[in-house]
């Protein structure tokens, strides 16, 4: 199948237009489905638009949206005609939850199809036949609790992600949900601004101390190389500009009229905390790892090393007695209202069965192997099966569907 993703492309313009001050939303908007799509090969067009409900995923409504393709256009102009199919459908809770929180970062149609049962599923079907397209790929942000946002890319062809599409398609998101989250949250202030060198021209928080600032200054340093001209159309350059840097600040570049170019230093606070036992550093890796971000996303999406992201889940598992960090992305998955519906599990085996109730359970592939008395190699080779079936890109986003 072909690559979505296009060769040679400018992958930083994309946050770049992602993180643009433009304060009209529909022409933000315009403006970075004209970046994505030099970015992604996506001949249908494509949409970027937020939703709004209430807790219990009823009353949905469409905050705005802004399509590429005159068809899709149209679509979200019949969302707000009250009495058009697909406003009727939006009232619908278990389609609205079954689409907008599928429970990891990328999805496709076709994947939220097939866990709805029904007439959601009929409802839902009629729908993606309604655009004319074969399936739809789409990207979540949730910067805010109860106004999802989605960037979609309809194709009229069978598609598959390489792992370093859906990879790259992940780190999106986190930057999805950065960006989104400094419009939409007017609590935010600048705190401090950097040269492209890395030079403090304004601090206004005395808590950061002088390793943080140095800490900073060379993520800036790394973020201004990544903007490179030679650099933009490697893949790996998006790696540079992390979404969050100590998981607290989104560093956002910003030019003078004079063509200077100064960094923002923006304290990205957490949502919210619904639960006190967990720090404020707790609740963003849950809210991470309940949304099907592997360990390295999380790592990514919050600026965090590798170790921090991992002591924080451990903390959390034992704030709440938990024997493990799957156990732990099962209950934030509830807490955070994201889980997904049933995955199709269906056309396991029983063997895969077995094994999933064990990966459920936060069991290893060794300690799987020695309970089943089968190879290691035999239980990789399930454990990948078992993932592949349940559309799951990895363990902890297993532990995060809501199984039979």
């Amino acid at each position: 199948m072909q690559s979505i993703v296009r060769r040679g492309a400018d992958f930083i313009s994309v946050l770049e237009a992602l993180y643009q001050p433009e304060p009209d939303t529909l022409r933000w908007a315009a403006d970075l489905l004209v970046a994505i799509g030099g970015v992604v090969a996506a001949p249908r067009g494509l949409s970027v638009g937020a939703l709004a409900h209430e807790d219990d995923y009823s009353n949905a409504v469409v905050m705005f949206g802004v399509a590429s393709d005159p068809p899709l256009t149209r679509i979200f102009e019949r969302m707000n005609a009250p009495t058009d199919e697909l406003t009727v459908v939006l009232r619908d809770s278990e389609i609205v939850r079954a689409v907008f929180y599928p429970g990891r970062p990328v999805a496709s149609h076709s994947e939220v199809e097939a866990k709805l049962t029904g007439r959601a599923r009929g409802s839902f079907r009629a729908v993606v036949e309604s655009w004319g397209g074969r399936d739809m790929l789409a990207v979540y942000a949730y910067p805010r609790p109860g106004l999802p946002v989605i960037l979609s890319f309809p194709f009229d062809r069978e598609f598959a992600l390489s792992r370093s599409e859906e990879h790259l398609l992940h780190r999106v998101a986190g930057h999805l949900d950065s960006a989104f989250r400094l419009r939409y949250r007017p609590d935010l202030a600048v705190t401090a601004v950097l040269s492209p060198s890395g030079v403090f021209l304004d601090l206004d928080d005395a808590s950061i101390e002088c390793p943080q600032r140095e800490r900073l200054a060379e993520r800036v340093l790394t973020l201004e190389r990544a903007r490179l001209r030679d650099r933009r159309n490697d893949p790996a350059a998006l790696g540079d500009w992390q979404a969050l840097i100590d998981g607290r600040y989104s560093v956002v570049p910003r030019d003078d009229t004079d063509g200077k170019r100064h960094y923002l230093l923006i304290r990205n606070a957490a949502i919210g905390e619904p639960h006190a036992r967990f720090s404020a550093r707790e609740i963003d890796v849950l809210r991470m790892a309940a949304r099907g971000f592997t360990g390295k996303d999380i790592t990514y999406a919050l600026g965090l090393p590798p170790s921090s992201v991992s002591t924080a889940l451990a903390s959390a598992a034992a704030k709440v007695g938990l024997r493990s960090r799957h156990a732990l992305v099962e209950v934030a998955s509830a807490m955070f209202g994201v889980r997904s519906s049933s995955a199709p599990v269906a056309t396991l085996t029983p063997a895969e069965r077995e094994v999933l109730e064990l990966l459920r359970r936060g069991l290893t592939n060794a300690e799987i192997a020695r309970l089943r008395e089968r190879s290691s190699r035999t239980v990789a080779n399930q454990v990948a099966s078992v993932l592949h079936k349940c559309g799951a890109p990895s363990r902890r986003a297993l532990a995060a569907a809501r199984l039979p």
